[in-house]
């Protein structure tokens, strides 16, 4: 098994696997869900070759192999980590590493009927040099699904965001378009967003809550593991070089304790993919979901 950084899990939708992903606990994987579903039902993906820009864990590959009946899928990602995790995840589908802004990036280029791009602009430093690169690998009739932040509602216009440490740039609608324009003839822009008003009510608490965290400086403090805890205790480090020993602490971490922990979160999840709709009125939108033609 490959050594994976921790940093991998934050900030990106990780599935957890052995269990169906409707189910599973994490509420960034239900996001994407939501997505995944309006691109296979309103796009259309069945029979396509796709290509991931910024794969992340690989869910989205994933579910497009698996239940939207694509041809063939490809992901790749600058993070080293996140290439090992897909590859892990799932062994079957092919991931690679490589920089989306990147001049000299050719993963076949020209020859995708279907480039994706999900929660991806927001982190990349250079916007024209990620989009140009997504409309030279598409096919001359190819669709490009391109979604981001929609910063008035996402983070409540703050800067920077207080949602996600990594996002370099949120965009306004006015900013999307723009920078979507010099590459792109067709541009229909979707909004997603709650159903529910008070699931809306709920994020924007929570992230007036973490505005005050952040004027404070406490917003990106996190708790040290247990594992490393413990590992500070001579008796226990010597004990954790035991073979035995660590793959049993392996087994109550991740199967027994995991377990728990993942049925815990479930009870306590705040919404899940049937939360969201997709609309062409963008008023409330948390993310906007851009469908392109070259």
């Amino acid at each position: 098994m490959t050594a994976i950084s921790d940093s991998v899990f934050r900030f990106r939708a990780v599935r957890s696997i052995g269990i169906p992903i409707e189910d599973d606990p994490d509420v960034m994987v239900h996001q994407q869900l939501a997505r995944l579903i309006f691109l296979r039902d309103f796009v259309g993906v069945e029979g396509c070759k796709a290509l991931e820009f910024g794969c992340g864990s690989g869910l989205n590959c994933e579910f497009l192999m698996r239940h939207c009946g694509v041809k063939e899928v490809v992901g790749f990602d600058i993070s080293e980590d996140a290439v090992d995790l897909a590859r892990e995840q799932y062994a079957y589908l092919t991931f690679v590493r490589g920089d989306a802004c990147d001049p000299a990036l050719d993963i076949r280029r020209g020859s995708w009927d279907r480039v994706i791009a999900c929660e991806v602009l927001e982190h990349v430093p250079d916007a024209q040099a990620f989009l140009l690169n997504i409309r030279c690998h598409l096919a001359p009739s190819g669709i490009a699904f391109v979604t981001t932040p929609n910063r008035p509602v996402f983070s409540l216009g703050y800067q920077p965001s207080p949602v996600n440490r990594e996002h370099i740039k949120e965009l306004l609608f006015e900013e999307f378009v723009d920078v979507l324009r010099p590459y792109f003839s067709h541009i229909e822009i979707w909004g997603q967003r709650f159903t529910r008003t008070e699931l809306l009510d709920a994020w924007k608490l929570d992230v007036q809550n973490k505005i005050v965290q952040m004027a404070a400086g406490t917003r990106w403090q996190t708790p040290v593991p247990l594992r490393k805890k413990l590992l500070r205790l001579p008796l226990v480090a010597r004990a954790y070089q035991i073979p035995f020993l660590q793959k049993a602490w392996k087994e109550l971490r991740w199967n027994i304790k995991g377990g728990f922990d993942r049925k815990r979160a479930i009870a306590k999840r705040p919404y899940s993919f049937a939360d969201f709709e997709f609309s062409r009125e963008l008023a409330n939108a948390l993310w906007f979901c851009a469908v392109l033609k070259a």
